[in-house]
């Protein structure tokens, strides 16, 4: 900033005068970037089957406008910014002139069911900057559940934990069955895990259920202990998916036995060991060779050992079994 101060001969000579000097460093203002479209975090966006979004991320319009100075992510991908045929992708169409904003546009295509992270990043002029956006996509057509394993506990508490006999740390079961149903016209299910460890695949129809639905079972195999997350994703008329996150727990066989087994009378008695929070089906029958099997009142495990008496006057013997849901 320059200051030209009059001295008391300046009327007869113009040209004397005194500059004072000071230079200030002073602010513009910030260079922004964010993602408008989609506009908040969490959203749920709907689709049909083959469906695309337009993504919309706005810019200080001081910012060069140069698409190899932005980058675009879905779930931490890099959007390619050429089609095969050199066909512009991220595509700057201010729609909102006056505001001293610039917009981005790029054209999701491929979308599937889930949450979804977009993000982006400008390199350029200087400044690095970036924005992020979490979503959901939902796609209308084939819907799933899963059934089994269920979402959480008898004391609704989860995730559900799928518990297992061992001997010394080494699982008595090999497989679970992942069960999941389907609206009619879903043609083919996918089971897939949050880790390698699991083989993904497709469930099998289960030809004998009978009602408005499908169910599909899947045998998840090579099971070890920890939290993982299984994922349903239904085929047919469009695409959906499910999940579920659940604990598998390796467990001593001793928790899995009829403990003291005895008969007084007319009274069978035995204990179960159980676990804090599971419910235990109890059920008899007098014939291994043609069993029917009938249910006695369930068990509300606690962690504790609980007995279990069953009265059948004129019943010589009878066979137990229990079962955690």
């Amino acid at each position: 900033i320059n200051v030209r101060l009059k001295e008391t001969t300046s009327t007869v000579l113009t040209n004397r005068v005194k500059i004072l000097t000071r230079t200030v460093a002073t602010l513009a203002a910030p260079q922004t970037l964010e993602v408008a479209f989609p506009a908040t975090d969490g959203q749920t966006l709907q689709f049909n089957p083959g469906d695309t979004y337009t993504l919309v991320f706005r810019f200080s319009d001081v910012l060069t406008a140069n698409v190899t100075n932005f980058t675009i992510r879905i779930d931490d991908a890099v959007q390619p910014r050429f089609s095969p045929s050199n066909t512009l992708l991220y595509v700057f169409q201010d729609q909102t002139g006056g505001d001293q904003k610039n917009e981005l546009r790029y054209t999701w295509t491929g979308i599937i069911p889930g949450q979804h992270t977009i993000e982006v990043n400008f390199h350029g002029d200087g400044l690095a900057l970036e924005a992020a956006r979490f979503v959901n996509a939902n796609i209308s057509g084939a819907t799933v559940s899963i059934v089994q394993p269920p979402a959480a506990d008898s004391e609704g508490r989860s995730p559900y934990q799928i518990i297992f006999p061992s001997d010394h740390g080494v699982p008595l079961v090999s497989a679970f069955t992942i069960t999941t149903e389907t609206t009619t016209t879903t043609t083919n299910v996918l089971i897939s895990f949050s880790t390698n460890l699991f083989a993904s695949g497709a469930a099998v129809r289960d030809t004998n259920f009978v009602g408005n639905a499908r169910r599909w079972d899947f045998a998840w195999s090579n099971l070890v202990e920890g939290t993982f997350t299984i994922r349903a994703d239904a085929l047919g008329g469009g695409t959906n998916s499910a999940t579920r996150v659940v604990q598998v727990v390796f467990a001593p066989i001793d928790q899995f036995r009829l403990i003291a087994p005895t008969k007084t009378g007319d009274t069978f008695r035995f204990s179960i060991q159980t676990l804090d929070g599971r419910t235990y089906l109890i059920e008899h029958t007098d014939d291994l060779a043609n069993p029917v099997w009938q249910s006695l009142p369930n068990v509300n495990g606690d962690g504790q050992v609980q007995e279990v008496t069953n009265t059948a006057p004129g019943v010589p013997q009878r066979f137990f079994r229990f079962r955690t849901l």
